[in-house]
């Protein structure tokens, strides 16, 4: 355990992150007491998952990042799409199942924030790949929670383990959301401006939506400002970027 510890705060002070100015809550103190916390509540009986234990080449189920091919087939036509994203770890529990592992930070560990994995999409679409990737069937997931910075007083000491399942009523859930999200993205590709605005979303990380005072502007003026707008593509399988709020 002291080893990891050393070497995780190595990691740290040599990955270029520094403290910013507008963020007290981040900050390389804040952050090397929140790796000790998780160091101290790791389940080191819990082993990571290996495709070949005997071969030190082969694939470790640390930050696998994924790119699945879906089709959906129903009473429509088909609906074909690719999953994209990384999955922070794959192992194995004390009973011997798969298990995904998704590490999340919050300001504040409750009811509220645990209750909210039990339907969510993301999780479930981990499990999928977990079982593309491993070919074995992986349907529960352990949400590790680490609150940044870590509370003066608390009932969990800012760590908590969430433990869900995901059933078959999950993956049709899934799907049906996906072909709801999909339909209503290639619908409004080509013309962003008349696409409907959730405005439950403007302030969703905790942060106003950088793209509030387009929204807010008039559909002549949207139209100058996409004009001006550089292309940029991100994707989930390149490096890992932190958001503050535990996704990556």
């Amino acid at each position: 355990m002291d080893v990891a510890k050393r070497g995780s705060i190595a990691v740290l002070d040599t990955s270029g992150y520094y403290d910013d100015p507008r963020d007290k809550r981040r900050t390389l103190s804040n952050l090397e007491e929140c790796i000790y916390a998780y160091i101290n509540k790791w389940r080191w009986d819990h082993k990571v998952w290996m495709r070949d234990p005997t071969n030190p080449r082969s694939d470790v189920g640390i930050e696998i990042p994924f790119d699945v091919v879906v089709q959906l087939v129903g009473d429509g036509p088909y609906i074909t799409f690719r999953l994209t994203g990384r999955v922070d770890g794959i192992h194995y529990n004390t009973a011997g199942d798969l298990v995904i592992h998704d590490n999340k930070t919050a300001s504040r560990l409750n009811d509220a924030w645990s209750q909210s994995f039990l339907l969510s999409h993301q999780i479930t679409g981990y499990c999928i790949a977990a079982s593309v990737f491993t070919a074995e069937p992986v349907h529960k997931a352990e949400i590790l929670g680490l609150s940044v910075p870590l509370p003066k007083s608390y009932e969990f000491g800012g760590y908590i383990r969430e433990t869900v399942s995901r059933h078959n009523y999950h993956y049709q859930q899934w799907a049906n959301w996906l072909v709801h999200t999909i339909t209503l993205a290639r619908q409004y590709a080509g013309n962003p401006i008349d696409a409907p605005k959730y405005t439950h979303s403007c302030n969703r990380y905790f942060r106003p939506c950088s793209f509030i005072p387009f929204c807010d502007s008039e559909a002549s003026e949207q139209r100058i400002i996409l004009t001006e707008m550089v292309d940029d593509e991100w994707s989930p399988l390149g490096k890992p970027i932190l958001d503050g709020v535990g996704n990556e």
